[in-house]
């Protein structure tokens, strides 16, 4: 019985960095004391989470029409899950990692730099900055781009009491698919507010979400 082609795959040079335990003693003693894991354990997801930012520039450089970021799960065992259009293309790294079986991927529709892109033309054409009413992210971890309305600045702007001193910092994720979604941020951040911003119920015609990546 005839066996089907092998596959093989272009040899990449190893980038795994050993790490000396007594360098990195307050962050496994942080993962010790957070997630209940050995001592072993802390310093295995710590070299893997190093070798993440090596893998992260390489992918970045070699696969940037595949690569669509990654993230590091230590809720559920310190698994590093990285993003790619075409998961294949990734495997060639994932093989020289001495810590492969802690890593998994999953296919997604965009690209980071697809994002970026998106991310940088939708900036630019709200003149986003620091007193701006609407605020723009990335979101890798559900691949997408996010437009969130920060409400406060709009409600002080017309009012006249806005100062470009009260800006705050874009938020950081969201949880929509991929395109761009209209959110509305509920609450300043300096009340510490926890909870996930609500998404505008109904918003005006003008104020509409609108899809760039489809």
């Amino acid at each position: 019985m005839a066996l089907g082609p092998s596959v093989s795959y272009a040899a990449v040079p190893s980038f795994h960095a050993s790490l000396d335990p007594n360098t990195v003693q307050e962050s496994m003693q942080y993962l010790i004391g957070t997630y209940g894991v050995s001592k072993d354990e802390a310093l295995r997801r710590l070299e893997l989470q190093n070798d993440a930012q090596a893998l992260h520039t390489l992918l970045t450089n070699d696969k940037p029409g595949s690569y669509g970021g990654m993230s590091l799960d230590q809720e559920n065992g310190g698994l590093l899950v990285l993003s790619m259009t075409r998961p294949a293309d990734a495997e060639p790294y994932l093989a020289v990692m001495p810590d492969r079986a802690h890593v998994k991927t999953r296919t997604v529709k965009h690209s980071l730099h697809a994002l970026e892109q998106t991310h940088e033309g939708l900036s630019q054409q709200i003149s986003e900055g620091p007193d701006s009413v609407y605020v723009t992210s990335i979101d890798t971890q559900n691949n997408s781009v996010v437009m969130w309305e920060r409400g406060w600045v709009a409600e002080s702007k017309k009012n006249g009491t806005w100062a470009e001193k009260s800006g705050l910092n874009r938020p950081m994720a969201g949880r929509v698919g991929m395109g761009v979604d209209r959110r509305s941020l509920c609450c300043r951040q300096d009340q510490h507010h926890q909870g996930p911003p609500q998404r505008l119920q109904h918003p005006e015609p003008a104020r509409s979400g609108r899809w760039l990546l489809h």
